[in-house]
This record gives structure tokens, C-alpha cells and sequence, in this order.
């Protein structure tokens, strides 16, 4: 799901009122299943102004995304567990952002309830991969190096 950008003013990343009616049914709706959900914020190429809490694109796509998660959490009550926010600042573009409609249609939140399967399998593989790394894992400098004059530390 990915969500206009109404829900928040430019710069902002307090939910606008009218926002929460749309965000109330999506909350419903998530709470019919357990997959895992991420809440994923996103924003224009324009930076925050002067004015603005946010250093940067990232803070506020982070921000953003993090409100979003407090409100599920404590108006719908899905559990903490099942839920992740990502923050891409402008990054992950949707569209060109060479108008202003384009700049605000990359200034989103996407609401994305994960597979179980694809939790599973990739949990799966790392826990294999892990297991395939030999103990014995330390390199030595070469000689001649800084470090064996150092003593073979680090200082």
C-alpha cells in the first residue's frame, strides 16, 4: 500500500487528521493476519527547510515511517514484534522527480505485509551460511607490515 502524500505535510512528519480514517482501515485490516509488516518512508529530492526538526531527507523518511508504526501499534494494537519501519530519504524514487507532481508522488510511505515463506527461507539460509564459516577465521598481516612492527598490535 502505498500512501499519498495528504497524509503528511511538506517537511512534516505529523499525520495529518484526515489521514487517520484511511490509516484506521488499513490497521484493521493488518490485524486479520501475522505476517510481519514494514512500514518504508520515502521522500522527494527536496530537502527539509531551515526551519525543519529533520537534518535531511533520511530523518524525515525515517520519521515519517515511525509515526506510522506508533499508530498501529497503539490505535490497532499490532504487536510490536511483527512490525519494522525502513527509512530511504529520496533514494528510491517511483517516478522522475523533474516536476512537482513527480516530487510528490515519490514523497510516500509504503505499508508492506512480508510473506511468512520469505522469512522462513531467508532465516534458513543465514542460519546455513553461519554454519559453513570455519572457526578459524584470523588473518595475519604480511611481513614487513606496520602491525608485525607494532608488535603484531594494533595501537
Amino acid at each position: 500500500v502505498t500512501l499519498s502524500p495528504v497524509f503528511f505535510n511538506p517537511g512534516s512528519a505529523e499525520i495529518k487528521p484526515e489521514g487517520y480514517a484511511t490509516l484506521g482501515s488499513i490497521g484493521e485490516f493488518l490485524k486479520e493476519y501475522q505476517n510481519e509488516i514494514r512500514v518504508e518512508g520515502h521522500t522527494s529530492r527536496t530537502e527539509p527547510g531551515p526551519d525543519s526538526p529533520f537534518k535531511n531527507n533520511w530523518e524525515l523518511s525515517g520519521a515519517r515511517a515511525y509515526a506510522v508504526l506508533q499508530y498501529f501499534i497503539d490505535k490497532h494494537s499490532i504487536p510490536p514484534e511483527r512490525i519494522s519501519y525502513a527509512a530511504y530519504g529520496s533514494e528510491r524514487p517511483r517516478v522522475p522527480a523533474d516536476s512537482a507532481i513527480g516530487q510528490r508522488f515519490n514523497d510516500r510511505i509504503e505499508i508492506k505485509l512480508l510473506t511468512m515463506e520469505e522469512g522462513e527461507d531467508v532465516g534458513s539460509f543465514l542460519r546455513t551460511q553461519h554454519e559453513q564459516i570455519p572457526d578459524n577465521t584470523e588473518i595475519t598481516p604480511p611481513t614487513g607490515s606496520s602491525l608485525e612492527s607494532q608488535g603484531g598490535r594494533p595501537q
